[in-house]
């Protein structure tokens, strides 16, 4: 009798199991993605996003869902996967009617993952390259002087972290790594070299030198 129950448990855990499995002939579909995603499936929800993306006939729709993919990342706290899908779309559809939305988008999650300048400041890097390229593509965009106010703050936040880790070398007698830093500054980004808090390290090099 022992036996007959747990065989009869057995066959209805399994039964049950078969019951849960997804229909191999349904069709994803938009809604079922959107609403997935609301409940904070987003695995589920990715995997339904591409179902719809593969049976799409149109640049929009897929344009459209690269960017709902995008954003389930981005509502998981995954800015580095949110950041690769977002570079995709933007290759992909550059002229795309919310490219230049999206692209200030990615600019600010990456001017909200800098900490201190102490730390690495690539991100800021990052930001104020897709600056120059938002320019470049987007030169009739209204929201030009958003980015405008981004760059700056990346420019500053960059040429802070140079004159920090010069004056580190210049407090430790590291005369020439400093020295080397500073031509490098110099050669590649005169911008950056012009700046006061680079052109203080640069003077107290040369005082050092003396």
């Amino acid at each position: 009798m022992h036996r007959y129950i747990l065989l009869l448990l057995a066959l209805l855990i399994l039964s049950a199991g078969c019951a849960k499995k997804a229909d191999p002939d349904r069709v994803p579909d938009l809604e079922t993605a959107h609403r997935l995603a609301e409940r904070g499936q987003y695995d589920e929800a990715r995997q339904e996003y591409r179902g719809v993306m593969n049976l799409a006939d149109n640049s929009e729709a897929v344009a459209r869902i690269m960017l709902y993919i995008a954003h389930t990342y981005e509502k998981e706290g995954e800015w580095l996967d949110a950041s690769i899908e977002y570079e995709h779309y933007l290759l992909r559809f550059p002229d795309h009617s919310a490219a230049d939305d999206t692209m200030i988008r990615l600019m600010e999650m990456y001017m909200e993952q800098i900490r201190t300048i102490d730390r690495d400041v690539n991100p800021a890097r990052k930001a104020y390259s897709l600056a120059h390229r938002f320019y470049r593509e987007y030169q009739s965009s209204p929201r030009t002087g958003e980015v405008q106010v981004m760059e700056q703050q990346a420019f500053e936040i960059i040429a802070e972290h140079e004159a920090y880790i010069l004056d580190f070398y210049l407090r430790t007698k590291k005369i020439t790594a400093a020295k080397t830093r500073l031509e490098r500054i110099e050669r590649d980004d005169p911008d950056f070299f012009a700046t006061p808090v680079i052109q203080q390290q640069y003077r107290r090099l040369k005082e050092l030198q003396k």
